[in-house]
C-alpha cells in the first residue's frame, strides 16, 4: 500500500501486509520529504515483481500538490528505500495512469494530463525505467486508468478505463508482442465480451465501465491463468465511500463465462 491522499494531504508512506492467522500492517517507509524518495503524490502507476526473496517495486508518474510528475523509482527492498532511474521520462507529465510489469518490461497506458484532458498512448522500458519506446494504439481517444494483465507468453490484456467526461468505457482489448524482430512491436484485435477461442489459454469474461482493477494468477506449468477483477459500486444511500468488490470469472453451463462474487463487499 503506497501513497495517495486523505484530507487533501498526499502522501509517500509505504505499508506491508502481513498474511497470517490474525493479517497486520507493517509501516516500512514513513511519510517523508526528501530527495531519496518519491514526493507525496496520488494517481500514480505503480508495478511490482519478485526479486529473488523480496520484492522490486516501481513508482512512476502522479500527481502532486503542485503538478503532475514524470519521474520513475525503484525499490529492491518491498518499498523500503527508493532510487530514481529517471527524472523526466519521455512520456511526459501525467497521472491516473497504468503501469505494469511483463514480459521482461515495463508498460505504461494513458493517464491524464496535469489539466485533466486522458491520454492516447502507450510505453515498454526494458531497461528498468530508464528509456521508454512508444508502442501503437488501436484508438486515439484518450483513457485514464485502464486495467492492464500481462499473459503469457507474449499478449496482454486491455481493459476499461475513464474519459475527460466522466464516461467509463466498458472495452475489451488483447495485444500480442513480437518480441523476436530485434525492435518489439504490438498488435491488437477487439475482445467481443463472449469470450475468446478455446485454443487459448487464459479465460476472458465479460467486463463493465466499472472495473478499475484487474489480476492474473498464473498456475503451474500449463501457464492457465485465472483473472481477479476489481468492480467499483457507487455509494449506498448514508455512505459517503465507494465499495470494492472482487470478481472471479466461472464457467457456467452454456461454457460461457460469468462473474461471481469472490468476497463480500468492503468498504474504501
Amino acid at each position: 500500500l503506497l501513497g495517495g491522499h486523505a484530507s487533501e494531504v498526499r502522501r509517500n508512506d509505504v505499508w506491508q501486509l502481513h498474511l497470517a492467522d490474525q493479517p497486520y500492517w507493517v509501516e516500512v517507509s514513513p511519510h517523508s520529504v526528501g530527495t531519496d524518495k518519491w514526493t507525496p503524490r496520488s494517481g500514480f502507476g505503480c508495478a511490482a515483481d519478485k526479486l529473488g526473496g523480496s520484492a522490486v517495486v516501481y513508482v512512476a508518474g502522479g500527481r502532486t500538490n503542485m503538478t503532475s510528475c514524470n519521474d520513475v523509482w525503484r525499490s529492491e527492498d518491498c518499498g523500503r528505500s527508493w532510487h530514481c532511474v529517471s527524472e523526466a521520462a519521455t512520456w511526459g507529465r501525467r497521472h491516473d495512469l497504468t503501469l505494469a510489469i511483463g514480459h521482461g518490461m515495463l508498460i505504461l497506458c494513458g493517464g491524464r494530463e496535469t489539466e485533466g484532458e486522458p491520454i492516447a498512448d502507450l510505453w515498454v522500458s526494458s531497461d528498468e525505467g530508464v528509456s521508454w519506446s512508444q508502442m501503437p494504439l488501436p484508438w486515439d481517444f484518450g483513457r485514464a486508468r485502464p486495467a492492464i494483465l500481462p499473459l503469457q507468453p507474449d499478449r496482454i490484456l486491455l481493459l476499461g478505463g475513464a474519459r475527460l467526461s466522466g464516461r467509463r468505457f466498458g472495452d475489451s482489448w488483447e495485444g500480442c508482442f513480437n518480441l523476436e524482430a530485434g525492435t518489439t512491436s504490438l498488435s491488437w484485435k477487439l475482445l467481443d465480451g463472449e469470450g475468446i477461442d478455446s485454443e487459448q489459454e487464459w479465460l476472458h469474461a465479460p467486463m463493465d465501465s466499472r472495473t478499475v482493477g484487474l489480476v492474473g494468477v498464473a498456475h503451474g506449468a500449463s501457464r492457465k491463468h485465472e483473472l481477479l477483477a476489481v468492480i467499483k459500486l457507487p455509494p449506498a444511500r448514508r455512505e459517503k465511500s465507494t465499495v470494492a468488490l472482487c470478481m472471479q470469472p466461472v464457467e457456467t453451463a452454456n461454457d460461457r463465462p460469468a462473474w461471481k462474487p469472490l468476497v463480500l463487499p468492503v468498504s474504501g
